[in-house]
């Protein structure tokens, strides 16, 4: 691999990293927003987890009822 492309990887590696905070960031804010806090499990799955598994959080967001709701969705997920 050229010195370019490890610079363009390392570029959209970090791109990456910095959408997943981003995701986690805001989905941590809706969760506040709608339950009045989260769970510091819920929140310690949230940082575990990868890029799919939260767009898929988010996409089941509103089907929740409560944080409980919320928090055995991220256990069927398997992730800690």
């Amino acid at each position: 691999m050229t010195a370019a492309e490890q610079i363009r990887q390392r570029g959209k590696l970090e791109g990456l990293q910095e959408g997943r905070v981003k995701s986690i960031n805001l989905l941590m804010k809706l969760i506040r927003k709608r339950f009045g806090g989260i769970s510091p499990n819920l929140e310690q799955k949230l940082q575990r987890s990868d890029l799919d598994i939260l767009d898929r959080f988010g996409e089941k967001f509103f089907d929740f009822e409560n944080l409980k709701d919320a928090e055995r969705w991220m256990e069927k997920q398997g992730n800690g």
